[in-house]
């Protein structure tokens, strides 16, 4: 350890070995000090930058090697001076340099000048560290009040959509309904007995799409309110959101899924009746053949545009996110220690 703490192995060679422990115990303080700095001037960057990659390591063994250095040469300069001291008691003739306390006041100055820098610098970062979270949210909080008229503007033309799909829709089940009845309509004595289950698999055939209607309605509701429950917005009954993923959040991912369920039970109800009325219809119409084409292809463009709704909606949240962070006016949330700082200071 004479190296390290800057004394001369062959004058500890006359002292005792009490002395040598002595030395030995400094210079482990002097290594457990230099790695106290270079590890919290490693976190205080880490936490500064986001990240903790080698190229910190520079910095970090400048800063350990400067408090090292400092505090090394105030071992020697107090050790010298507590020899001049036991000299002199002990009656030797001690010269007195010129410049020893402007030396012994530089060396303390400096030093508490470094402790006040590192302590300062490394509280502030460790602060940071503190308040990441409410920084986060205040930060999320500043983008989403930038972005609201854009998030307002693709919600909007996601439900025009989604109104555009469901009108095909129903537009569609007008024609099944209209070209079912009207089947049902051409009976004769042979077929009194097949009328009344056409009539009412027709009727049920309506109720399950006015089912499907508002069923997708709430789907569409819920789902809105389960964006804002998870980053922030206004809920479908008008009320404002806090972002997380929380108990609501967990209660509408729930009521989505059994929405979902139900609609799903009554598509297929209406697949079962649609095959219903297409048996009774071949065995009932006498205009069969023409009829059964067109509503075997009205009922597979149905389907097919209730599955692209349904992909379309169980989307929204990303095709939302997709359409706001893709327009030119999207103010992403930025990193930072300034804007980081910023936060903090707008918060306290």
């Amino acid at each position: 350890m004479s190296a390290v703490t800057g004394t001369s192995r062959e004058q500890l060679g006359f002292v005792p070995d009490a002395e040598h422990r002595t030395v030995g115990l400094v210079g482990l303080t002097l290594l457990l000090v230099l790695a106290a700095s270079a590890a919290g001037w490693w976190i205080a960057l880490a936490i500064a930058r986001g990240q903790a990659p080698l190229r910190h390591l520079p910095v970090v063994l400048l800063v350990g090697g400067l408090v090292y250095v400092v505090d090394r040469a105030m071992v020697r300069q107090h050790w010298v001076r507590y020899g001049r001291i036991q000299a002199s008691v002990r009656g030797f003739y001690v010269p007195n340099p010129h410049g020893k306390w402007l030396a012994l006041v530089i060396h303390w100055l400096l030093r508490v000048s470094v402790s006040l820098v590192l302590s300062l610098t490394t509280a502030g970062f460790v602060e940071l560290a503190l308040f990441e979270t409410d920084i986060a949210a205040y930060r999320d909080g500043e983008a989403r009040a930038a972005n609201k008229p854009i998030y307002d503007a693709v919600q909007r033309d996601v439900a025009e959509t989604t109104a555009a799909m469901r009108s095909d829709i129903d537009r569609l089940d007008a024609q099944i309904d209209a070209l079912t009845r009207g089947s049902a309509g051409v009976v004769s004595a042979a077929q009194a007995a097949a009328r009344q289950q056409i009539a009412d698999l027709a009727a049920e055939r309506t109720e399950q799409r006015t089912r499907i209607a508002t069923l997708g309605q709430q789907i569409d509701c819920i789902t809105r309110d389960r964006i804002a429950e998870k980053h922030g917005g206004v809920r479908c009954d008008n009320s404002l959101a806090v972002a997380g993923e929380g108990q609501r959040w967990e209660m509408a991912g729930e009521q989505l899924d059994y929405l979902r369920g139900e609609r799903d039970r009554a598509e297929a109800r209406i697949g079962e009746i649609d095959g219903d009325l297409a048996r009774l219809q071949a065995q009932t119409d006498p205009v069969a053949a023409a009829d059964q084409a067109r509503l075997a292809e009205l009922t597979d463009r149905r389907s097919q545009a209730q599955r692209v709704l349904s992909a379309f909606i169980a989307a929204r949240g990303a095709t939302v996110r997709d359409r706001v962070t893709a327009d030119a006016r999207f103010v992403p949330v930025l990193d930072g220690l300034v804007l980081r700082g910023e936060a903090l200071d707008a918060l306290a």
